[in-house]
């Protein structure tokens, strides 16, 4: 279960995870044209995911504690989905 005092820590890892994501993009833009266009392909992905562990994020955070355990499913297939993209395109990446 996700509670009020969890909250924080989750909002620090989604910036944590954003921050790598940036990171690979700089690296993605110094890869070859070929390489390039499939990294970029995959960070888009990740982007599209960070971007959904947001708004899940931001659902827990404005629910009532009522609300909480009814959108925590969301929120959690959210973040399983970022972190794990975020690791399959770091060994696509070769980091």
């Amino acid at each position: 279960m996700i509670d009020r005092d969890n909250i924080k820590k989750l909002k620090e890892q989604i910036d944590r995870w954003s921050t790598e994501i940036d990171d690979l993009e700089v690296k993605a833009k110094r890869a070859s044209s070929d390489a390039k266009i499939k990294y970029l392909d995959l960070i888009n992905d990740l982007k599209a995911k960070r971007d959904t562990a947001f708004e899940r994020y931001h659902e827990v955070a404005d629910a009532g504690s009522s609300s909480i355990a009814h959108i925590q499913k969301g929120f959690v297939n959210a973040w399983s989905e970022l972190g794990n993209g975020l690791e399959k395109a770091k060994t696509e990446l070769g980091l």
